[in-house]
């Protein structure tokens, strides 16, 4: 089973380069399987798991910068009540995306950026937006094989005349939320163990850093 890769409305990125290789690392696992050797080498097929945790990483990056950009390029359109129920919102989602990050830290910051900044100043904003779509294009470089982190991955796509209302960034944390949905209906098990099982966790981090190294 793959991961979703389907696309964001709001931005093109091209997962075709991903999915071969998520389908040919399935193909080395279906037969690790079959052939039982998980049972001697529990973790042979890590690079597999690996990856898919990279990928689920690079979907909620770029879903969120897709969130942060459109508020930003919406907010001279926000009241105050608005703009505290969208800030809500956003936090709210992200708390909900945290659960299934490999790495917490990252999304814990943003969030904290945004709870106790001035989400009213477009610097600031600007600025949570770049640390999001840097983390985002790394982690697609990183899915890329790509050499450099420095190739801008994600172009975003929509129409202008939507940002006049409320309604285009409460149209893109909904997305945010169903992938959310979609994406813990997609995994067959607690996402947390699996985190936990190839290395991403502060217990077995060691492990992780001797088995790639």
């Amino acid at each position: 089973m793959e991961p979703s890769t389907s696309e964001i409305e709001e931005v093109s990125i091209d997962w075709s380069q991903v999915k071969q290789r998520f389908e040919f690392e399935g193909v080395i696992t279906e037969e690790f399987l079959e052939n039982r050797t998980w049972i001697y080498e529990p973790h042979g097929r890590l690079d597999h798991q690996l990856l898919l945790v990279k990928i689920v990483d690079a979907r909620i990056y770029c879903y969120l910068a897709v969130v942060l950009h459109v508020y930003e390029q919406q907010l001279f359109t926000f009241d105050e009540q608005a703009l505290t129920r969208i800030q809500d919102r956003i936090n709210k989602v992200i708390l909900v995306a945290l659960n299934l990050v490999a790495y917490k830290d990252f999304l814990m910051l943003i969030s904290s950026e945004l709870m106790f900044g001035n989400m009213s100043d477009v610097d600031h904003t600007n600025d949570i937006l770049a640390k999001v779509r840097t983390k985002a294009n790394g982690t697609l470089n990183e899915l890329n094989g790509a050499s450099t982190n420095e190739i801008d991955r994600l172009s975003f796509n929509f129409d202008e005349n939507q940002l006049s209302t409320n309604d285009m960034i409460m149209k893109i944390i909904k997305d945010f939320e169903d992938y959310l949905k979609e994406l813990k209906r997609f995994l067959p098990f607690d996402y947390n163990v699996l985190l936990n099982f190839i290395g991403m966790s502060p217990y077995s981090s060691l492990f992780i850093r001797s088995r790639l190294s």
